[in-house]
């Protein structure tokens, strides 16, 4: 089998990997996806100074 045909290979076996992943585990990876997005909002909020007056703002209000 040339590259080509490894290529397709890997392709087709990763595409019913996320079938077979999705039928069994959808909740989960909803689940994980959702955690990661949070710690992505979560960086790029520290990351561009937001998260530094969204955190003086919260501890203000629980004082």
């Amino acid at each position: 089998m040339n590259d080509f045909g490894y290529y397709i290979l890997c392709v087709v076996v990763f595409v019913l990997g996320v079938l077979v992943l999705k039928k069994v585990a959808g909740c989960l990876i909803k689940t994980l996806m959702t955690f990661i997005l949070i710690a992505a909002f979560a960086v790029l909020l520290w990351l561009t100074g937001w998260g530094e007056v969204i955190y003086r703002v919260l501890l203000e209000k629980m004082s």
